[in-house]
């Protein structure tokens, strides 16, 4: 036990000493203008992929959820034309057609900013 927290100490003593010394020297060392230019510009197109994929991956959710959405928009305005059992329990009234509309016009929504694709402005 006792050797094992010596060889912990060394060991943390010469990490931290190793990136002292790196850290020195990365901070002595200028990258060349050019080299410094194209580092900036593919951090710039990696954040534009990274952001394409994203709206990419956003949008595709906001037109799944939206489709739902409006489904149980529909369903919640046309369910006293079904005969369900939950009709007999619950009958519909004047407040699911409001909900239903308020349901469909968040799904809309939805499928709309999907369409827009306006994430990231």
């Amino acid at each position: 036990m006792f050797a094992l927290t010596i060889i912990n100490i060394l060991y943390t003593l010469f990490v931290c000493e190793l990136s002292n010394i790196l850290h020195l020297k990365r901070k002595n060392f200028i990258l060349p203008h050019h080299i410094y230019r194209m580092t900036l510009k593919s951090n710039e197109d990696y954040e534009q992929q990274r952001n394409r994929q994203v709206s990419k991956m956003r949008s595709a959710l906001d037109y799944i959820m939206g489709a739902l959405i409006v489904f149980i928009g529909v369903f919640l305005l046309a369910r006293g034309a079904f005969d369900f059992r939950l009709n007999k329990i619950y009958p519909p009234d004047v407040w699911d057609k409001v909900y239903g509309v308020i349901v469909i016009l968040y799904g809309s929504w939805r499928i709309y900013r999907a369409y827009k694709k306006n994430y990231f402005k």
